[in-house]
Protein backbone atom coordinates (compact mmCIF):
# COMPACT_ATOMS: atom_id res chain seq x y z
CA UNK A 1 0.00 0.00 0.00
CA UNK A 2 1.09 3.34 -0.98
CA UNK A 3 -0.54 6.34 1.46
CA UNK A 4 -1.87 6.14 4.55
CA UNK A 5 -4.39 8.87 5.72
CA UNK A 6 -3.92 9.98 9.60
CA UNK A 7 -7.50 12.29 9.86
CA UNK A 8 -9.71 13.24 12.16
CA UNK A 9 -12.86 11.46 11.58
CA UNK A 10 -14.40 15.21 11.88
CA UNK A 11 -12.81 15.51 8.94
CA UNK A 12 -14.41 12.44 7.36
CA UNK A 13 -16.03 14.00 4.15
CA UNK A 14 -12.76 15.88 3.35
CA UNK A 15 -10.39 12.69 3.63
CA UNK A 16 -13.20 10.23 1.85
CA UNK A 17 -13.48 12.80 -1.39
CA UNK A 18 -9.27 13.38 -1.25
CA UNK A 19 -9.24 9.27 -1.32
CA UNK A 20 -11.11 9.32 -4.04
CA UNK A 21 -9.47 11.86 -6.28
CA UNK A 22 -5.60 10.23 -5.58
CA UNK A 23 -7.42 6.54 -6.11
CA UNK A 24 -8.73 8.03 -9.62
CA UNK A 25 -4.85 9.21 -10.14
CA UNK A 26 -3.55 6.24 -9.46
CA UNK A 27 -2.78 6.18 -5.98
CA UNK A 28 -2.87 3.15 -3.78
CA UNK A 29 -4.63 4.89 -0.61
CA UNK A 30 -5.14 2.93 2.53
CA UNK A 31 -7.83 4.03 5.09
CA UNK A 32 -9.29 3.01 8.45
CA UNK A 33 -12.61 2.27 7.42
CA UNK A 34 -11.35 -0.35 5.27
CA UNK A 35 -10.69 -2.56 8.14
CA UNK A 36 -12.68 -5.84 7.39
CA UNK A 37 -15.00 -6.93 10.24
CA UNK A 38 -13.11 -9.25 13.02
CA UNK A 39 -9.82 -7.70 12.06
CA UNK A 40 -8.09 -6.35 15.13
CA UNK A 41 -7.88 -2.58 14.91
CA UNK A 42 -4.55 -1.81 16.45
CA UNK A 43 -2.43 -4.65 14.77
CA UNK A 44 -4.39 -3.79 11.29
CA UNK A 45 -3.26 -0.01 11.74
CA UNK A 46 0.24 -0.43 12.70
CA UNK A 47 0.45 -2.85 9.62
CA UNK A 48 -0.53 -0.56 7.39
CA UNK A 49 1.49 2.60 8.54
CA UNK A 50 5.11 -0.15 8.65
CA UNK A 51 4.09 -0.92 4.58
CA UNK A 52 3.45 2.63 3.55
CA UNK A 53 5.21 4.77 1.35
CA UNK A 54 3.64 8.17 2.25
CA UNK A 55 1.92 9.76 5.48
CA UNK A 56 -0.81 12.47 4.61
CA UNK A 57 -1.89 14.18 7.86
CA UNK A 58 -5.17 16.21 7.56
CA UNK A 59 -4.51 18.58 9.79
CA UNK A 60 -7.79 20.33 11.27
CA UNK A 61 -8.34 21.75 15.09
CA UNK A 62 -10.05 18.16 15.66
CA UNK A 63 -6.69 16.05 14.07
CA UNK A 64 -3.69 18.20 15.91
CA UNK A 65 -5.71 18.00 18.98
CA UNK A 66 -6.05 13.70 18.16
CA UNK A 67 -3.59 11.80 20.41
CA UNK A 68 -4.30 9.13 17.74
CA UNK A 69 -3.24 11.25 14.67
CA UNK A 70 0.07 12.74 16.57
CA UNK A 71 0.85 8.81 17.36
CA UNK A 72 0.74 8.37 14.14
CA UNK A 73 2.37 11.16 12.74
CA UNK A 74 5.49 10.29 15.29
CA UNK A 75 5.72 7.17 13.74
CA UNK A 76 5.78 7.88 10.45
CA UNK A 77 8.63 10.75 11.07
CA UNK A 78 10.45 8.20 12.89
CA UNK A 79 10.24 5.72 11.05
CA UNK A 80 11.54 7.86 7.68
CA UNK A 81 8.52 7.99 5.95
CA UNK A 82 7.61 10.73 3.89
CA UNK A 83 5.10 12.98 5.88
CA UNK A 84 2.60 15.40 3.83
CA UNK A 85 0.46 17.30 6.02
CA UNK A 86 -2.79 18.86 4.56
CA UNK A 87 -3.66 21.78 5.81
CA UNK A 88 -7.65 21.02 5.75
CA UNK A 89 -8.82 23.86 8.22
CA UNK A 90 -7.34 26.56 9.82
CA UNK A 91 -5.10 25.41 12.99
CA UNK A 92 -1.91 25.57 15.26
CA UNK A 93 0.46 23.34 13.16
CA UNK A 94 1.97 20.66 15.45
CA UNK A 95 5.99 21.20 16.59
CA UNK A 96 7.21 17.88 14.98
CA UNK A 97 5.61 19.15 11.77
CA UNK A 98 6.36 22.66 11.46
CA UNK A 99 9.79 22.11 9.14
CA UNK A 100 7.71 19.65 7.28
CA UNK A 101 5.82 21.90 4.07
CA UNK A 102 2.16 21.38 3.79
CA UNK A 103 -0.08 21.51 1.62
CA UNK A 104 -2.73 24.49 1.53
CA UNK A 105 -5.96 22.92 0.98
CA UNK A 106 -8.11 26.02 2.66
CA UNK A 107 -9.63 28.14 -0.20
CA UNK A 108 -8.37 26.36 -3.52
CA UNK A 109 -8.97 22.59 -3.29
CA UNK A 110 -8.35 21.58 -7.32
CA UNK A 111 -4.68 23.85 -6.93
CA UNK A 112 -3.96 21.55 -3.50
CA UNK A 113 -4.99 18.51 -5.40
CA UNK A 114 -3.01 19.38 -8.13
CA UNK A 115 0.33 20.01 -5.83
CA UNK A 116 -0.63 16.65 -4.37
CA UNK A 117 -1.14 14.69 -7.52
CA UNK A 118 2.46 15.99 -8.84
CA UNK A 119 4.34 15.71 -4.82
CA UNK A 120 2.96 11.61 -5.35
CA UNK A 121 4.63 11.34 -8.76
CA UNK A 122 1.20 10.21 -10.19
CA UNK A 123 0.42 11.51 -13.59
CA UNK A 124 -2.53 13.92 -13.93
CA UNK A 125 -5.06 12.88 -16.62
CA UNK A 126 -4.09 16.09 -19.06
CA UNK A 127 -0.08 14.30 -18.76
CA UNK A 128 -1.31 10.45 -19.17
CA UNK A 129 -3.17 11.87 -22.28
CA UNK A 130 -0.73 10.38 -25.26
CA UNK A 131 -0.08 12.76 -28.06
CA UNK A 132 -1.94 12.18 -31.67
CA UNK A 133 0.21 10.08 -33.69
CA UNK A 134 1.79 11.51 -37.15
CA UNK A 135 -0.22 11.81 -40.29
CA UNK A 136 0.82 9.12 -43.13
CA UNK A 137 2.91 11.57 -45.71
CA UNK A 138 1.18 12.02 -48.45
CA UNK A 139 1.58 9.77 -51.99
CA UNK A 140 0.59 11.38 -54.90
CA UNK A 141 -1.72 9.32 -57.29
CA UNK A 142 -0.42 7.56 -59.92
CA UNK A 143 -0.76 10.30 -63.36
CA UNK A 144 -3.16 9.14 -65.74
CA UNK A 145 -1.63 7.42 -69.16
CA UNK A 146 -1.65 10.26 -72.19
CA UNK A 147 -4.20 9.94 -74.78
CA UNK A 148 -3.46 8.24 -77.90
CA UNK A 149 -2.85 10.67 -80.71
CA UNK A 150 -5.94 10.76 -83.20
CA UNK A 151 -4.93 8.93 -86.37
CA UNK A 152 -4.90 12.75 -88.61
CA UNK A 153 -5.01 15.91 -88.72
CA UNK A 154 -8.21 15.45 -91.16
CA UNK A 155 -10.10 13.35 -88.61
CA UNK A 156 -9.81 16.33 -86.13
CA UNK A 157 -11.36 19.03 -88.39
CA UNK A 158 -14.08 16.25 -89.20
CA UNK A 159 -14.70 15.97 -85.82
CA UNK A 160 -14.55 19.41 -84.34
CA UNK A 161 -17.24 19.97 -87.77
CA UNK A 162 -19.87 17.65 -86.78
CA UNK A 163 -19.39 18.67 -82.77
CA UNK A 164 -19.38 22.81 -83.03
CA UNK A 165 -22.75 22.72 -85.05
CA UNK A 166 -24.69 21.15 -82.28
CA UNK A 167 -23.46 23.09 -79.05
CA UNK A 168 -23.35 26.57 -81.33
CA UNK A 169 -27.40 25.69 -81.27
CA UNK A 170 -27.20 24.59 -77.79
CA UNK A 171 -25.78 27.63 -76.75
CA UNK A 172 -28.08 29.84 -78.65
CA UNK A 173 -31.32 28.33 -77.60
CA UNK A 174 -29.88 28.82 -73.98
CA UNK A 175 -29.64 32.85 -74.76
CA UNK A 176 -32.91 32.82 -76.22
CA UNK A 177 -34.22 31.33 -73.11
CA UNK A 178 -33.04 33.54 -70.51
CA UNK A 179 -34.10 36.75 -72.35
CA UNK A 180 -37.39 35.99 -72.76
CA UNK A 181 -38.72 32.81 -71.32
CA UNK A 182 -36.77 33.00 -67.88
CA UNK A 183 -38.49 36.98 -66.92
CA UNK A 184 -41.59 35.60 -67.42
CA UNK A 185 -41.48 31.79 -65.39
CA UNK A 186 -39.19 34.12 -62.97
CA UNK A 187 -42.29 36.65 -62.06
CA UNK A 188 -44.76 33.86 -61.78
CA UNK A 189 -42.94 31.90 -59.88
CA UNK A 190 -42.59 34.74 -57.25
CA UNK A 191 -46.43 35.19 -57.21
CA UNK A 192 -46.58 31.75 -56.51
CA UNK A 193 -44.65 31.89 -54.11
CA UNK A 194 -45.72 34.78 -52.25
CA UNK A 195 -49.53 33.06 -51.83
CA UNK A 196 -47.69 29.82 -50.62
CA UNK A 197 -45.25 30.17 -48.48
CA UNK A 198 -43.65 28.07 -46.18
CA UNK A 199 -44.93 27.77 -42.77
CA UNK A 200 -41.96 28.14 -40.19
CA UNK A 201 -40.61 24.59 -38.19
CA UNK A 202 -42.40 24.71 -34.94
CA UNK A 203 -39.70 25.27 -32.29
CA UNK A 204 -40.02 23.11 -29.14
CA UNK A 205 -41.17 25.08 -25.91
CA UNK A 206 -37.92 25.43 -23.55
CA UNK A 207 -40.21 23.73 -20.99
CA UNK A 208 -39.79 20.79 -24.11
CA UNK A 209 -35.95 20.97 -23.47
CA UNK A 210 -34.25 18.09 -21.46
CA UNK A 211 -32.11 19.56 -18.45
CA UNK A 212 -29.68 17.62 -16.95
CA UNK A 213 -30.03 17.38 -13.24
CA UNK A 214 -26.79 18.26 -10.89
CA UNK A 215 -25.85 15.45 -9.00
CA UNK A 216 -27.06 15.43 -5.39
CA UNK A 217 -23.86 15.49 -2.81
CA UNK A 218 -25.99 13.84 0.28
CA UNK A 219 -24.04 13.62 3.85
CA UNK A 220 -22.83 10.13 4.77
CA UNK A 221 -24.41 10.38 8.46
CA UNK A 222 -23.42 6.76 9.25
CA UNK A 223 -19.93 7.47 9.11
CA UNK A 224 -18.64 7.78 12.52
CA UNK A 225 -19.79 8.13 16.27
CA UNK A 226 -21.85 10.90 16.82
CA UNK A 227 -20.98 12.47 20.63
CA UNK A 228 -23.76 14.25 22.51
CA UNK A 229 -22.65 18.23 24.14
CA UNK A 230 -24.84 20.48 26.21
CA UNK A 231 -27.44 17.91 26.11
CA UNK A 232 -29.62 18.68 29.33
CA UNK A 233 -33.26 18.88 29.72
CA UNK A 234 -35.67 21.23 31.59
CA UNK A 235 -35.23 18.61 35.06
CA UNK A 236 -31.91 19.65 34.54
CA UNK A 237 -30.54 16.12 34.08
CA UNK A 238 -27.65 15.77 32.10
CA UNK A 239 -27.00 13.72 29.37
CA UNK A 240 -23.82 14.28 27.43
CA UNK A 241 -21.42 12.02 26.45
CA UNK A 242 -24.37 9.80 24.60
CA UNK A 243 -23.68 8.58 21.45
CA UNK A 244 -25.96 8.49 18.41
CA UNK A 245 -25.09 5.86 15.39
CA UNK A 246 -26.76 5.99 12.31
CA UNK A 247 -27.13 2.27 11.11
CA UNK A 248 -28.39 3.00 7.76
CA UNK A 249 -29.38 5.89 5.21
CA UNK A 250 -31.44 5.61 1.99
CA UNK A 251 -31.92 8.51 -0.41
CA UNK A 252 -35.34 9.99 -0.92
CA UNK A 253 -36.62 12.54 -3.34
CA UNK A 254 -36.00 15.18 -0.46
CA UNK A 255 -33.19 14.22 1.54
CA UNK A 256 -32.40 10.66 3.18
CA UNK A 257 -34.19 8.28 5.20
CA UNK A 258 -32.76 7.40 8.75
CA UNK A 259 -32.58 4.64 11.33
CA UNK A 260 -30.13 4.49 14.19
CA UNK A 261 -29.64 4.18 17.97
CA UNK A 262 -28.94 6.26 20.67
CA UNK A 263 -26.95 4.95 23.90
CA UNK A 264 -27.80 7.34 26.58
CA UNK A 265 -25.48 8.00 29.25
CA UNK A 266 -27.00 9.96 32.79
CA UNK A 267 -24.11 12.11 34.48
CA UNK A 268 -21.75 9.74 32.59
CA UNK A 269 -23.33 6.48 33.70
CA UNK A 270 -24.96 4.04 30.93
CA UNK A 271 -28.75 4.71 31.10
CA UNK A 272 -30.21 2.46 28.41
CA UNK A 273 -30.51 2.46 24.31
CA UNK A 274 -33.23 3.68 21.92
CA UNK A 275 -33.95 2.77 18.46
CA UNK A 276 -35.26 5.70 16.18
CA UNK A 277 -36.03 6.26 12.76
CA UNK A 278 -36.67 9.60 11.01
CA UNK A 279 -35.26 11.43 7.60
CA UNK A 280 -32.64 14.10 7.07
CA UNK A 281 -34.41 17.30 4.50
CA UNK A 282 -32.31 17.96 2.26
CA UNK A 283 -33.64 21.61 1.68
CA UNK A 284 -33.02 22.57 5.10
CA UNK A 285 -30.56 20.49 5.88
CA UNK A 286 -32.48 19.38 9.12
CA UNK A 287 -32.89 15.66 11.21
CA UNK A 288 -36.39 14.62 12.71
CA UNK A 289 -35.82 11.07 14.35
CA UNK A 290 -38.35 9.29 16.48
CA UNK A 291 -37.76 6.89 18.75
CA UNK A 292 -39.31 3.44 18.26
CA UNK A 293 -38.43 1.24 21.08
CA UNK A 294 -36.44 1.77 24.44
CA UNK A 295 -34.56 -0.49 26.81
CA UNK A 296 -33.50 0.65 30.57
CA UNK A 297 -30.10 -0.68 31.53
CA UNK A 298 -29.71 2.04 34.70
CA UNK A 299 -28.88 -0.18 37.76
CA UNK A 300 -31.59 2.17 39.93
CA UNK A 301 -34.19 1.15 37.24
CA UNK A 302 -34.38 4.51 35.65
CA UNK A 303 -37.71 4.96 33.56
CA UNK A 304 -36.77 5.90 29.63
CA UNK A 305 -39.23 7.60 27.65
CA UNK A 306 -39.64 7.36 24.04
CA UNK A 307 -38.55 10.71 22.24
CA UNK A 308 -38.37 12.77 19.32
CA UNK A 309 -35.79 14.66 17.88
CA UNK A 310 -34.38 17.54 16.02
CA UNK A 311 -31.29 18.87 15.08
CA UNK A 312 -29.79 21.14 12.34
CA UNK A 313 -26.76 19.59 9.86
CA UNK A 314 -23.85 22.05 10.39
CA UNK A 315 -22.18 23.62 6.82
CA UNK A 316 -19.20 21.23 7.28
CA UNK A 317 -21.50 18.12 7.77
CA UNK A 318 -19.75 17.12 10.92
CA UNK A 319 -22.14 19.09 14.04
CA UNK A 320 -25.39 18.50 14.82
CA UNK A 321 -26.47 22.37 16.17
CA UNK A 322 -29.72 23.01 17.69
CA UNK A 323 -31.18 20.15 18.76
CA UNK A 324 -34.36 19.73 20.80
CA UNK A 325 -35.75 16.57 21.88
CA UNK A 326 -39.29 16.35 23.57
CA UNK A 327 -42.45 13.60 23.97
CA UNK A 328 -43.61 11.32 21.46
CA UNK A 329 -47.55 10.72 20.57
CA UNK A 330 -47.72 7.25 22.92
CA UNK A 331 -45.21 8.39 25.40
CA UNK A 332 -44.47 11.90 27.74
CA UNK A 333 -41.25 12.76 28.79
CA UNK A 334 -38.77 15.87 30.09
CA UNK A 335 -37.81 18.20 27.07
CA UNK A 336 -34.41 19.30 26.25
CA UNK A 337 -31.82 20.16 23.85
CA UNK A 338 -28.33 18.97 22.63
CA UNK A 339 -25.92 19.04 20.02
CA UNK A 340 -23.71 16.48 19.06
CA UNK A 341 -20.48 16.04 16.58
CA UNK A 342 -17.91 12.96 15.08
Amino acid sequence: MGTFFSYSHVDTDFTVRLTGDLKAAGAMVWLDKDIAPGDRWDMTVQDALKNCQHLLVILSPDSVNSPNVLDEVAFGLESKKTVIPILYRECEIPFRLGRVQWIDFRTDYAHGLERLVERLGLESKEAARQETPPRPAYVPPPAPAARPALESEHTNRSVFRSAILPVGGVVLAGVLFALFVMPRFSHKTAEVGAQTSTPPTAQPEPSQVTQTSPARALPHLTYGIWTLHNAIDDSKNDWSNSVLQFTSQEPTPDGLLLKGTFNWRLNGELAGTEEVTGHYVEATRQVILEGTSIKSVHPRQLHLAMGSYSATLGPEGRRLLDGRWGSTATEAGVPGQWEASR
